[in-house]
Parts: structure tokens; sequence; C-alpha cells
């Protein structure tokens, strides 16, 4: 399945499907059981066309509300990252090494091969909120104390101002996320999906933010074949996984989803 296209992925699970629920209803209706009888091609045929109306049909797009659920660092881990930020931005202050070159060799943000450079923000939500509001504050030249978000410690450096824009480099130390980190919370994940199914929780209890989907199967399937394969018959208020995701920071997360 990996080396398949997503057409060709999709066409699979639809004819692996459709091939099942053929056999079953043959069965149920000749008394016969799956071991007494082998379908022919012409009977098959004859029966799916007898059947089409009673074969689910996968619409043109599924809604869904998705969540993910990622691990979170231990106290521990997070006090760690906090201090390395610290020692970095004392490093910066004193001139050491200039912050670009700091962000060069310890930021672990996708933009530290750059030397941390962000190039012109605004203050429109583009950005995580703390990181935003703090860039906003600082003064030209300045470079901020580290800011917590859901990534991680965040040095800021403002270089330059331009009306409502903001030229800004950072450095990002991440907490380190250990294996129990790990098993915690793929432990959280199949309960909060238990839960949901339940009604006894919704995300707002467990602080988790969800989006509202409106996608083909083929572009959900980019994002995970393993969700498609779910999707492609769950029904409205049906609960689709926990489903492990890989991707861009999405490494140890879990997707779960609901079908609107």
């Amino acid at each position: 399945e990996q080396n398949m296209t997503v057409n060709q992925f999709r066409e699979q699970r639809k004819n692996m499907i459709r091939r099942d629920l053929l056999q079953e209803r043959y069965f149920a209706k000749s008394g016969r059981g799956e071991d007494e009888v082998i379908l022919t091609e012409q009977e098959t045929r004859a029966f799916f066309e007898e059947n089409r109306s009673q074969l689910p049909q996968v619409p043109a797009t599924i809604l869904f509300e998705n969540f993910i659920i990622s691990p979170e660092a231990n106290d521990n881990s997070k006090a760690e990252a906090l201090a390395e930020a610290e020692s970095l931005l004392q490093m910066a202050l004193t001139g050491e090494e200039t912050f670009a070159e700091l962000a060069t060799r310890f930021s672990d943000g996708p933009s530290a091969q750059s030397g941390g450079e962000l190039g012109w923000i605004r203050h429109d939500g583009s950005m995580v909120a703390e990181f935003e509001e703090e860039a906003f504050k600082l003064s030209p030249g300045r470079i901020s104390s580290p800011v917590e978000t859901e990534f991680g410690y965040h040095l800021i450096l403002l270089e330059r101002v331009r009306g409502g824009e903001r030229r800004v480099r950072h450095l990002l130390v991440e907490p380190e996320i250990v294996e129990s980190d790990i098993a915690t919370n793929q432990t959280r994940a199949f309960s909060f999906a238990k839960d949901l199914l339940s009604g006894e929780i919704s995300a707002d209890d467990l602080g988790l933010e969800s989006d509202t989907l409106d996608l083909a199967l083929g572009q959900i399937a980019e994002i995970s074949p393993e969700y498609a394969a779910e999707m492609i018959t769950a029904q409205a208020g049906d609960i689709v996984g926990p489903i492990q995701l890989t991707g861009p920071r999405m490494d140890d997360s879990w997707g779960v989803a609901k079908i609107i």
C-alpha cells in the first residue's frame, strides 16, 4: 500500500469492502456458509446488480471533527529546556556569538539553518499567540526572555520595525519527549476515544482543540491511509481512531475523528 497512489488505494479499499459485503449478503441469502461456496464472477456481478442500492456509497467529501493528541514533555524535561534557553540568552547578551550563530547551532526549530530567520510577521494570529504577543512588545535590537509555547521555549530577536510588521529571528529549545511521555500519551488517546464515543467526556475536558474538516477521501488518505480506510464505511456520529499519525511534528501523535 505504501507505493500506491491515493486513487489506487481508494479503489482497492472500495473493491475489498464491496466484495466482502457481496459475499456476506450472498451467503445469508443462499443459506450457505463461506466454506461451502465459491462465488463465480458471473454470480458476483448478478448479485451486485441486484443489491446495488444497498451498498454503501462513499460521499464526495467527509465532514468530521479532528483531534490530535500529542505527547507532552514532563516537568523535568521542561525545566531542563528552560535552563538551556536562559543559558543561551546570556550567551547572546554577552556577545559571545551572534544571535544568528547561536540559532544555527542550538535551535530545534526548522529555521535554524537560516540563523532563526522568520522574516516579516504581522500581529494577525499567523504565529502562536504567546510568540506574537512578545514579538510586538520588543524594541528593535532587543532579545526576549524565554517565551513558552506549545513547541517549547523561544528566544526572540526583533531586528526591524516597518509599520505593522516586525522582522524577527528566533531560537527554539524543545523539551525532550521521553518514553514515559509517549506511553502516557498513547493511553490518553485511547481513553479519550473511548470516552468520546460514550459521551462521558469532551475535548474541552482535556484541553484539546479540534478542527472541523470537510475533505475528499483522497485528501484524507494523504494525511493517513489508515484514517481513510476507517472512514470509508463510517457513519455520522462514529468515532474513528485512535490512529497513529506520521509526518512533520507528528511523531508519536494520535488522531481521533468524530464523523459529523
